[in-house]
């Protein structure tokens, strides 16, 4: 009899060929990652903030640009796509190219909150993301214009108790729309949020006494201070800015959410599917751009703590910060759109 093998139209021979093959794929694969990432990168590398220009995302990442053009020898420009509390920059960044030269440096809000705030995203905040490092944390303000007579937060309580007031935040869902629900909930106020695409435009509506509260960063915020323009009546976190050791923590002025006391996700993410090799090159660069001692220096003068973690590290933050997030968009009555 016969080899069973060499009977009929012969396709049973190509099995051992497709075996073959799928091995030197196997083999191949390990070799062209690390060609990728010896290559690595082969053009400019973009940097997608949710915020618009003169925002803190854009002041950080604009500033981390310029450190790591050298670091990697390419051009590493800033791409703002502000809207939709960063759902417009999520998608854009989880639908690129996974070779390491789309980014972003992102809000915990593109992660964690988008989830309970739209009932279809455009992509998936667990499987569509690779992590390349936390960005750092800062204190967040929270302000008034110079012409409201309000100097603390039981100021504002009673305030906003007898006069119509709004609270500018940065999107539906972002953490200074959860802190105006939460004051609200606490002091049984009414303060009605209004949402912008980002803090530089709070800021100026401010000045300008278009809304009577707003939260920002301090890099957002500082110079309007600093000028008088505006009045800085408390901050989030579990200490003091030592920049303003006279302004006391939401804590320390009776908060009672645990909202108040995070400091908060920033992170840089890219597609899924980045190969770890450009992981580890990305975040080497990053972390190296931001230990850079003018970078810091200039970093703390406004604020912001700017050091950047491992992407596990990143990762876990997320994880743990997730649930007080999302728990907070429940407590607030916040319906998904």
């Amino acid at each position: 009899m016969k080899d069973r093998h060499s009977q009929g139209t012969g396709l049973p021979r190509r099995r051992p060929l497709r075996l073959a093959l799928g091995l030197g794929l196997a083999v191949a694969a390990p070799s062209l990652r690390a060609q990728a990432a010896a290559t690595f990168p082969s053009r400019p590398v973009r940097i997608v903030v949710q915020g618009p220009p003169g925002g803190f995302t854009d002041i950080i990442a604009r500033s981390l640009a310029e450190k790591m053009a050298p670091l990697l020898g390419q051009q590493v420009l800033v791409d703002n796509r502000p809207g939709a509390g960063g759902m417009l920059a999520g998608e854009q960044t989880a639908r690129a190219t996974p070779d390491g030269h789309a980014l972003m440096f992102a809000l915990g809000g593109v992660i964690v909150q988008n989830q309970a705030m739209y009932k279809k995203l455009p992509y998936d905040p667990h499987k569509d993301f690779t992590h390349l490092g936390g960005g750092g944390s800062g204190w967040t303000i929270c302000v008034v214009p110079k012409a409201l007579p309000v100097s603390n937060l039981k100021e504002l309580a009673a305030y906003a108790a007898s006069n119509p007031c709004t609270w500018g935040t940065w999107g539906p869902g972002s953490s200074s729309h959860l802190y105006c629900e939460a004051f609200n909930r606490q002091h049984k106020t009414r303060i009605a949020p209004v949402h912008y695409k980002g803090e530089a435009p709070i800021m100026q509506d401010l000045v300008g006494n278009q809304i009577q509260v707003g939260m920002g960063s301090l890099i957002g915020g500082r110079a309007f201070i600093k000028r008088g323009d505006l009045r800085l009546i408390a901050v989030t976190g579990s200490r003091r800015y030592p920049g303003y050791p006279d302004t006391a923590t939401f804590v320390e002025q009776g908060a009672s959410d645990a909202l108040f006391q995070l400091e908060g996700w920033n992170g840089f993410i890219g597609p899924a599917g980045i190969p770890a090799e450009i992981v580890q090159k990305l975040n080497a660069a990053l972390k190296r751009a931001a230990a850079s001692p003018d970078l810091v220096q200039k970093m703390a003068g406004l604020g912001y703590n700017l050091t950047v973690t491992s992407p596990e590290e990143s990762l876990a933050q997320v994880r743990r910060e997730e649930p007080l997030w999302l728990k907070a968009i429940r407590d607030a009555g916040i319906q998904p759109e």
